[in-house]
């Protein structure tokens, strides 16, 4: 049986080339590199972001050779050079075997330790990808939202329609043996919808967009589709404040570092309002059948009523009355 062997390694710059390929021919160095079922395409550089594979001889073992890139022509428009808005940013492919044929597939392309940062990472900018699979060239994107935490996209059969953290289109599985070039470049920027607004308003690593939308119980498409049609509002705290309270229909507070305030949390029976807190010492008046999540501070609320729900946090939070089927949690996960 024939084993299949990937190499990984992490990039450097173009004048430590001569030293690595020197470093390459000792075979403890080589072995080191080995592992099994993933191939470690690349860390990114602001320079130079390419892993050219190759196959070499027929045991299976997989060979990698930078390769720099100085033309537009290498590798398509916009990547004379790959300008990287994070500088650790890993990439990386899972392999299946498949048995019916006894090849590696790749089905699964990843990019992790994105930094989400707005100023410092890449909130809110454009990825693109390219991959050159049997001479031809397959790009797909990501739309990076803000956040304070770094995270993993990606390139597989789900698409951004279910998720941001998926590419703007599907890959179709490739043989291992298919792929010769990869580039990652940051294309532009991007205006980001309310609900990723909100996340990077409560600024809570608990509080992705994905975690957010189970918490309500909708898909980012149904909750758009809803705030858009002004069924739901999503209202984004300004300094301390909100806007104004809808009453019977749903309202999603989102807070801030701020001490926020919201006077009534009010939803009808069917329906809930929600309240993010985020840091600082965040206050309720009176919550009807609605949902108070604190996060870090000192939180509280005076009237918990109608099978409402206070999700306390860190800190020191305090529910003067708690009636009605209602249930104040200190910690935040109830």
């Amino acid at each position: 049986m024939i084993q299949v062997i990937i190499i990984g390694y992490r990039l450097i710059p173009q004048s430590y080339q001569p030293m690595l390929r020197h470093k390459l021919k000792r075979p403890l160095l080589i072995l080191a590199a080995l592992r099994a079922n993933t191939i470690e395409l690349l860390t990114k550089r602001d320079l130079v972001i390419i892993i050219f594979f190759t196959i070499l001889g027929l045991g299976g073992v997989f060979a990698a050779t930078l390769i720099t890139i100085t033309t537009p022509d290498s590798q398509g428009a916009g990547y004379i050079r790959a300008t990287a808005c994070d500088e650790s940013v890993n990439i990386s492919a899972s392999s299946v075997l498949n048995n019916a044929d006894g090849q590696f597939y790749v089905p699964t392309i990843s990019l992790s330790e994105i930094s989400q940062n707005v100023s410092t990472g890449c909130g809110n900018k454009v990825m693109q990808i390219a991959l050159k699979i049997n001479n031809q060239v397959r790009y797909a994107s990501w739309n990076i939202p803000a956040g304070i935490t770094d995270s993993t996209f990606y390139l597989t059969n789900i698409t951004s329609s279910l998720g941001s953290n998926y590419a703007d289109t599907q890959l179709t599985q490739f043989k291992v043996t298919d792929l010769t070039n990869v580039a990652i470049s940051q294309i532009g920027t991007y205006t980001p919808n309310r609900i990723e607004e909100c996340v990077a308003s409560i600024a809570d690593p608990n509080w992705t967009k994905t975690t957010l939308l189970a918490a309500i119980g909708k898909t980012e498409q149904e909750l758009l589709t809803l705030v858009n049609n002004n069924t739901w509002y999503i209202q984004v705290a300004a300094d301390a404040s909100f806007g104004t309270n809808h009453a019977n229909n749903p309202d999603i507070y989102c807070g801030n570092s701020n001490n926020n305030y919201v006077p009534y949390l009010d939803s009808n029976s069917s329906t809930l309002d929600y309240f993010f807190g985020g840091a600082g010492n965040d206050s309720v008046n009176t919550s009807w059948n609605s949902i108070f999540y604190g996060g870090e501070g000192n939180d509280s609320i005076v009237s918990l009523s109608e099978t409402s729900r206070f999700y306390g946090g860190a800190g020191t939070d305090t529910a003067s009355s708690v009636i009605g089927g209602s249930t104040f949690y200190q910690d935040s996960s109830g």
